[in-house]
């Protein structure tokens, strides 16, 4: 396989598997739910709920195939609802309102305090929600060779890794951009992550196309 597809494929991967799980949101949350724990704990709060997620998104990257068998979907379906979410998603993102994707406030002031929120809610659903699973499945489907499937693999890698690095330093990187700057960061999050949405339908749909034309026929 060539280099520079295999390059672009992993862009476009990296793309969309970084914007849905939006660390810079994500740090806000995180720094919410942590308020009462010293710095060093952080730290390995946000190792623990990196490497959670990280385990969910690739168990559903690897397993996408068979789930689709089991239930008898297409990877056109999966592209078209999947395209349909992530639009949802980013809507709320550009216009700074959190989906169901997302924690609410009162779920947030419920689990403030508790000893552990690495896994729930932080892993599930702040950083591995229904689009971030939707997005590695559409992308490990679009993996034709295992060439592919590894850039899917290493694109959800670097984006956790990057999002550890942000949660870990949530306290000076918020210091730094301020609320507003992350809302801008969001935003055009937001922005990218319509894009790729509508993308997804495109392919979804162009796939799916010569099979009802044949129908109709």
């Amino acid at each position: 396989m060539e280099l520079i597809p295999l390059i672009h494929f992993f862009v476009r991967a990296f793309a969309g598997v970084f914007v849905i799980l939006d660390p810079f949101g994500a740090s806000s949350h995180f720094l919410a739910l942590t308020s009462q724990h010293p710095a060093s704990v952080k730290k390995n709060m946000a190792k623990k709920a990196c490497m959670v997620a990280l385990g969910i998104l690739i168990f559903f990257s690897l397993s996408g195939g068979a789930l689709f068998k089991y239930f008898g979907l297409t990877l056109a379906a999966l592209k078209i609802a999947g395209g349909i979410l992530l639009f949802t998603i980013a809507l709320g993102m550009l216009y700074g309102k959190r989906t169901g994707a997302k924690t609410t406030p009162e779920e947030e002031k419920e689990h403030i305090g508790l000893e552990d929120i690495t896994v729930i809610p932080m892993a599930i659903p702040i950083l591995s929600g229904p689009g971030a699973i939707t997005t590695v499945m559409v992308l490990a489907g679009e993996a034709q060779t295992p060439m592919k499937l590894l850039m899917v693999l290493l694109a959800i890698l670097v984006s956790i890794v990057i999002c550890y690095l942000v949660l870990a330093n949530s306290v000076v990187i918020l210091n730094l951009l301020k609320t507003t700057g992350v809302k801008i960061l969001t935003r055009i999050m937001g922005l990218i992550m319509s894009v790729i949405a509508v993308q997804f339908v495109i392919n979804g749909v162009a796939d799916i196309l010569p099979t009802l034309i044949k129908r109709l026929n």
